[in-house]
This record gives structure tokens, C-alpha cells and sequence, in this order.
């Protein structure tokens, strides 16, 4: 997954499981719901990956296990979906 422009927007907790993220796009705030079972990465982070609400953009995030932030940047695809081939456009 590539990722940029990645943000050091701050986050606040709400309660247990839910975070205020700032878009680094569009810079409206959103509240974000923690799935009870995370998506722990294969260097050991809780990661997310989402859409924007409000400009729809693919944001990636992960959990900062130091004080529980989403530490969210810019997404160029989802993770876990591969890209579909474009068709040829030669003559046939």
C-alpha cells in the first residue's frame, strides 16, 4: 500500500473505541468507530484502512500503541484489493 502526505492531525477520544480523525485532505473531522477485533499488520500495528465522509478520499491509519492516536495519511489504493488490468487498445 502506498501512502502519502501522511498527517500529524490530532485525535481525541470519545470513548473506548471511537476517535475524532481530521482528513489531511479535506480537514473535516469525523468520528471513527475501532472494530472490537483489530487488523494487526505484519510489523505489529493495529492498521485501518477507510473513506473520508465527507471528500470520500482512502485514508490508511494506524493505532499509536504510545497513546492509543490514529495516525492517518492519504491512501493511493485499498489494502487488500488488487488493481484490475486495463484492456489492450491495440488493433486486433
Amino acid at each position: 500500500m502506498v501512502r502519502t502526505q501522511a498527517a500529524a492531525c490530532p485525535t481525541i477520544r470519545i470513548h473506548d473505541t471511537a476517535i475524532a480523525v481530521t482528513c489531511p485532505k479535506c480537514k473535516n473531522r469525523w468520528k471513527f468507530i475501532r472494530p472490537y477485533v483489530p487488523d494487526i499488520d505484519s510489523c505489529g500495528f493495529e492498521s485501518h484502512s477507510f473513506r473520508c465522509e465527507s471528500c470520500a478520499s482512502l485514508l490508511a491509519g494506524i493505532i499509536d500503541p504510545s497513546d492509543g492516536g490514529l495516525l492517518v495519511s492519504l491512501s493511493d489504493e485499498p489494502r487488500g484489493v488488487t488493481a484490475i488490468p486495463t484492456s489492450d487498445s491495440g488493433p486486433h
